[in-house]
């Protein structure tokens, strides 16, 4: 680094374990919370606090998500192209690609222009405007009757998370993976736009595409593979269990994907 003159080209800097660990989110600031992760990480900061514009690509977690917490660096922890360690895949399992906080298996694409870079997440299998799933949570519930009919409630209960009840709240939650600060999130109902609030949970696709069929089979979900809470979904309210919400999601280059939600919408283990 000391030979690296340009103090304010794109410093890029790969490595397994991540800088900060996956963002809790402070429900009443909406702000994310973070804690270094690496051992040495006071150290490393200390090295690239004379740069500007510090990329760290990091992996480890199977998660998805951005820290913009330093004003001269920007971490990007991408998940993994294996998921939930190839799990929701295998034979008999839920036929998808699935990881830990409801990212699809994928990688990043980083786009060098001179002092420019631009990125995105591409989910394999899937075109690149695939950046965010949809939920109605009036039919969201995860039950053992439902998903593992051989198993007790109250051992499904627990990876069931806030699923495990019935939510009628005409509730629509939206996962956006590559989510950062700097990301819009916007859903109308009949042309009237309605709050979006950002909230810390599990993603419950992930739910029954791992622990429920690991339970479904007779077998315990192994602790490092089960769904972690994340800080990229967005909870909003509709005013009916059946109308179609328009969700718009801009990134923070300007990108804009949307989708036209129409609802009611069953969950299974198909990931769009």
């Amino acid at each position: 680094l000391a030979i690296v003159r340009d103090k304010k080209a794109p410093l890029v800097i790969a490595m397994h374990i991540p800088l900060y660990n996956n963002p809790e989110l402070n429900g009443q600031a909406q702000k994310d919370s973070y804690q270094l992760e690496t051992d040495n990480a006071e150290a490393l900061k200390q090295l690239l606090s004379g740069f500007s514009n510090v990329h760290l690509f990091t992996g480890h977690t199977h998660l998805d998500y951005n820290v913009t917490r330093d004003s001269n660096l920007y971490e990007h922890n991408t998940p993994a192209v294996c998921a939930t360690w190839w799990w929701t895949s295998k034979n008999g399992y839920a036929g998808n690609m699935i990881c830990k906080d409801g990212t699809p298996a994928g990688y990043g694409i980083y786009d060098f222009n001179g002092d420019s870079l631009t990125w995105q997440y591409k989910a394999i299998g899937y075109e690149p405007d695939y950046q965010f799933r949809t939920y109605d949570l009036n039919r969201c519930q995860i039950t053992a009757d439902k998903y593992a009919p051989s198993i007790d409630e109250t051992d499904v209960a627990p990876y069931a998370s806030v699923y495990a009840k019935k939510n009628l709240q005409n509730q629509v939650l939206i996962n956006v993976w590559n989510y950062d600060p700097s990301w819009k999130i916007e859903v109308t109902e009949n042309g009237v736009e309605l709050p979006v609030k950002r909230v810390f949970r599990k993603d419950p696709l992930h739910i029954i595409s791992y622990e429920m069929i690991r339970l479904r089979n007779g077998d315990r979900p192994t602790k490092d593979f089960v769904t972690t809470k994340t800080a990229h979904l967005f909870l909003t309210q509709a005013s009916s269990p059946i109308s179609t919400l328009t969700v718009k999601v801009t990134d923070r280059f300007g990108n804009v994907y949307t989708q036209e939600m129409k609802r009611p919408k069953e969950l299974s283990c198909d990931m769009k």
